[in-house]
């Protein structure tokens, strides 16, 4: 209490921004549950901000919900078109967005920092719960340049399903400046991710993560930074065995029920990184490294047997970015940055809660000229295929857009995103069920997914207000 009481008395700074979207999307392909659809959506962010003596301390609150209204317009194919025209269509027990709906995700978060000397103590927590349809929630994110471009999300193959999502992090770290060269970072973390209930959990399992990381890094030079990387994490699984996406409502049958999932996995993992900084502006990154994964897996949702694999992983990566230092206002000398990736690692697919081998390929650009700015970015991911994820996975993904600052305060974008997704999962049918064989037949199951999406944004931010 003493403690709030002071950080209050020092410095509090109240920030607002939000951002306003109005999109336009199709989705098509060989799947059923396609559509057009115009959705919008605003994202207002308040946090305040309270520091302590020489920054010492600092504590943030901050809320940043998710306020759509989705299918403003819309040619939905859902349960009320015909079967013949439309394909089959899920029935897991979530409900369609079939007309102009308003959803919302609470978000917000807490964080704390404490520094002490070389010593750096900090934590960590937010959250979001709500509803969405598919669409949405899978809606990629914009790239304003600095950092790399964020998560490429899959297209949904059902984008018009509301489901209820709940997600959590929290964590805690600490920081030690061992020398004046060398640094040690420990972090602890459990994360949620998925549906809260079980019509939400037959497309999207929960998954819950905690992990531990350790981190040392090394300034060789005052241009090389060398960092290593180690710890492990395990994820439970809860997934709803229902009706499965196709399959009309009735009596239930050995093969109406909804693909089954991992258990519980357990990784460890570890990973060398060589940091070189050739100019203020531009620096490359070079890791090579490994995630050894434990799994347990039910492969028949219809069968008690369980069965466990034990998988490693390599991981690389190989990074840069170039960019030139940004000019004074007004002059209209152009700002540039250019970043490009090429990543292979083990993620945990969100719709089922496996492990896979992923590559990633990232090329991203920014220039701003003036009051304007010029992004654009391509991502590929692919699917390595293993014996326990038979390449099931690829993904081509492209924005453009145009930025304008209209105000120190007021800015609009407009631009384009496109994707195309192809899936070729394989299937194995037990001996003896409606595969119509007595031995186990492994099938290859292709389905592509293909989006185009226009928007138009608005943002909005002023000055800081103390308090």
């Amino acid at each position: 209490m003493m403690l709030g009481i002071g950080l209050l008395a020092v410095a509090s700074t109240l920030t607002f921004a939000d951002r306003t979207e109005v999109r336009g999307r199709d989705t098509s392909g060989s799947v059923a549950g396609t559509d057009q659809s115009i959705d919008a959506e605003t994202d207002p962010d308040l946090r305040l901000k309270v520091r302590g003596n020489h920054d010492d301390d600092e504590l943030s609150l901050y809320l940043t919900p998710r306020l759509i209204l989705s299918h403003v317009a819309y040619d939905l194919c859902g349960p009320s078109t015909a079967t013949a025209s439309c394909g089959l269509l899920p029935n897991i027990g979530s409900t369609y967005a079939d007309k102009p709906t308003p959803e919302i995700l609470y978000a917000g978060g807490v964080s704390y920092r404490h520094t002490h000397g070389r010593t750096s103590i900090s934590f960590i927590e937010q959250a979001t719960y709500g509803t969405v349809d598919a669409g949405s929630l899978l809606n990629e994110p914009l790239w304003t340049g600095g950092d790399a471009p964020p998560q490429i999300f899959p297209i949904p193959k059902y984008p018009d399903i509301q489901l209820q999502l709940v997600t959590s992090y929290g964590g805690l770290s600490f920081y030690q400046q061992v020398t004046p060269r060398i640094d040690f970072q420990a972090n602890v973390s459990f994360g949620v991710y998925g549906g809260p209930d079980n019509a939400s959990r037959a497309t999207f399992p929960l998954t819950e993560s905690p992990e531990l990381q350790l981190k040392l890094e090394n300034a060789v030079s005052h241009v090389d930074d060398f960092i290593l990387t180690a710890g492990g994490g395990y994820t439970a699984v809860s997934t709803y065995l229902g009706p499965e996406p196709g399959f009309a409502p009735g009596p239930r049958t050995p093969e109406d029920v909804a693909p089954s999932s991992p258990q519980y996995s357990v990784r460890g993992y570890g990973e060398a990184r060589l940091r070189h900084r050739w100019a203020r502006h531009a620096q490359t990154e070079f890791a090579l490294g490994g995630v050894v994964a434990f799994q347990q897996e039910q492969n028949d949702a219809t069968s008690p047997i369980v069965t466990t694999v034990t998988t490693p992983y390599p991981t690389a990566e190989l990074s840069t970015m170039v960019g030139t230092p940004p000019a004074p206002q007004p002059t209209r000398t152009p700002h540039s940055q250019l970043i490009v990736v090429a990543r292979v690692q083990p993620v945990i697919d969100i719709f089922d809660g496996t492990i896979v081998e992923r590559a990633d390929g990232i090329l991203g650009g920014t220039t701003t000229c003036g009051s304007n700015t010029y992004r654009g970015e391509v991502v590929g991911q692919y699917v390595v295929p293993t014996d326990s994820s038979p390449g099931r996975y690829r993904f081509l993904y492209g924005e453009l857009d145009y930025a304008r600052q209209l105000s120190p305060v007021m800015a609009f974008d407009v631009g384009v995103r496109a994707g195309a997704e192809t899936t070729a999962e394989v299937t194995t049918c037990a001996a003896g069920t409606a595969c119509g064989s007595a031995s186990p037949i492994p099938s290859a199951n292709s389905e592509t997914i293909y989006e185009g999406e226009f928007f138009l944004g608005f943002t909005w931010k002023p000055q800081p207000v103390k308090l």
